[in-house]
């Protein structure tokens, strides 16, 4: 038995995020509008679990939600991904898994800046820098 059959779906999930499917009771960009207004949270949980994916699956999970603008970053190691509705902007970044150990790349912010700026129109962004607690 391999160490991936040995450990229980759920915990897979979280250990191995990029092998289970977001957005899974998702099928139009009226379904992903309609829950979004009914649960938010559930909606931003899973925008954050498609950070994982590759970004040929971003593309096509965003594409069924119905983002019309999308970035990908890639950066030393971090990954982030901007999605742009008429009506909303969400940038969400791949935290850092457990078999990894790399820190918060900080310049991934100072290179999506100008970016974030152009695209929501907004006054400029102020990126910061976290820091992991000691």
């Amino acid at each position: 038995m391999s160490d991936a059959d040995r450990i229980p779906k759920r915990l897979r999930a979280v250990t191995s995020p990029e092998e289970f499917e977001p957005f899974h009771s998702i099928a139009t960009p009226e379904d992903f509008e309609a829950t979004s207004e009914t649960n938010s949270a559930w909606a931003l949980a899973n925008l954050a679990h498609t950070a994982y994916h590759c970004e040929k699956n971003i593309e096509r999970l965003l594409e069924k939600c119905g983002a019309r603008q999308l970035c990908n970053y890639l950066e030393n190691g971090a990954q982030a991904f901007l999605a742009v509705w008429s009506d909303r902007a969400v940038l969400s970044f791949r935290g850092t898994k457990p078999s990894e150990h790399r820190p918060l790349a900080s310049s991934t912010l100072r290179s999506i800046q100008s970016t974030l700026e152009r695209v929501l129109n907004a006054a400029p962004v102020v990126a910061v820098q976290l820091q992991a607690p000691r």
